[in-house]
């Protein structure tokens, strides 16, 4: 148990197996301790970073011969978890007499070499003729070419594949599943947080699906955001876009073109008209969209002084602008 440092975080998320046999009735009467030394690997398990409830003991084949591997039921189990990728560590005392029944396994069967180029052909055309095969001769050829699937489901709304082949080759991927729904759960509090994020940078609802689409965020019942869904969830939790702010009069630091016109008792379209013209020199807010003035003495003073007439141009920083 020296390789501690090869330990992954990849091995530390699967099961964690001791395996323990004797041979025969006889050592397992006589030989106590080798059993409770084996135990104890148990405990070796846990301080390596493996959960109790990860680590599993196998002891169904004590007292059995390791020469075959039929009857015992131990070894057949743990061989099936092995190759479906269940297992991370495997441990145990003699750990080589795992590979007693290796006499039983029949030899190599040799392929020719125009029966290998078939089988490469009938692959490489595989996806050509996989549409055209009737749903069970898909079946019959995946039993052929499949020995195991191991699914596991995992918290993001993804379900991770493992396939194992015939010939002894693993494939894995991770594929997104619609769920029914994400409401009141830490992945929607996710989702309404980056929503609140991006709508406080000014983007609209079609930007906003993007981008969660970009990140990889997964709504429910969906594949990816919509602006329809952006939507829903911004009226469901309250949040308010920045020219809806601006429109209601929520903003402290500035005042909107209607706000501004009111308090100089002009027409809106008086602010507009100078705007134009490159007399009120002023931009839009990017993460508002519209105009926002200053809410300071010096900025009216300045547009009232242009009423009068007493200045002929006035410039305006916009009191969000990062510039």
């Amino acid at each position: 148990m020296n390789g501690s440092a090869k330990i992954q975080a990849s091995h530390l998320n699967r099961q964690a197996v001791v395996y323990l046999r004797q041979s025969s009735p006889k050592q397992v009467m006589h030989h106590r301790e080798s059993a409770v030394n084996q135990r104890a690997l148990r405990e070796r398990l846990l301080n390596l970073g493996w959960k109790k409830n990860q680590v599993t003991v196998v002891d169904e084949d004590q007292g059995m011969s390791g020469k075959h591997a039929s009857g015992r039921e131990g070894f057949q189990k743990l061989a099936a978890d092995v190759g479906l990728g269940k297992v991370g560590i495997l441990v145990g005392y003699e750990v080589s007499r795992l590979t007693d029944a290796r006499q039983t396994i029949p030899a190599p069967l040799v392929i020719p070499r125009e029966l290998r180029e078939a089988f490469v052909d009938a692959g490489r055309r595989l996806p050509e003729v996989w549409g055209k095969l009737s749903l069970e001769a898909k079946k019959s050829l995946l039993r052929t070419l499949v020995s195991g699937v191991n699914l596991r489901r995992r918290p993001d709304a993804t379900v991770q594949i493992r396939l194992v082949w015939r010939g002894g080759l693993v494939s894995e991927r991770v594929v997104r599943i619609p769920v029914f729904t994400l409401r009141d759960t830490e992945h929607e509090n996710k989702h309404v947080q980056r929503i609140r994020e991006l709508s406080e940078e000014g983007m609209t609802k079609d930007q906003i699906a993007e981008r969660l689409n970009q990140e990889g965020l997964i709504p429910c019942r969906s594949r990816s955001f919509t602006p329809q869904i952006i939507d829903k969830l911004k009226h469901r939790h309250g949040i308010v876009s920045n020219v809806e702010k601006a429109r209601r009069g929520k903003l402290t630091l500035a005042y909107t073109l209607p706000e501004m016109a009111s308090l100089l008792k002009v027409e809106r379209y008086w602010i507009y008209g100078r705007i134009a013209a490159g007399t009120i020199k002023i931009k839009r807010d990017p993460r508002y969209g519209c105009y926002l003035f200053p809410n300071d003495r010096r900025t009216i003073e300045q547009l009232k002084r242009l009423k009068s007439q007493k200045v002929q141009h006035v410039s305006i920083q916009t009191p969000y602008s990062s510039g």
